[in-house]
């Protein structure tokens, strides 16, 4: 496994425990709030780039470099 798909691999792992984590909730974590969307937010933004990254490689791989994202 090379870096950026363990990069990605860890940030979706995040998500998805954070997401478990405030569907868990019986009641609301408001003072750790805050820091589960921001740790969220970072988390899928590198699993955004890492995504659109490969779907381009994709794209230009079988010649599709002109169709719109």
């Amino acid at each position: 496994m090379n870096e950026k798909t363990a990069l990605f691999n860890e940030n979706y792992a995040k998500l998805r425990e954070i997401a478990e984590a405030m569907k868990n909730q019986r009641e609301p974590d408001i003072d750790g709030l805050v820091k589960q969307v921001s740790d969220a937010t970072q988390a899928y933004k590198i699993c955004s780039e890492r995504l659109d990254a490969v779907s381009k490689l994709i794209d230009e791989m079988l010649g599709h470099e002109d169709r719109p994202a």
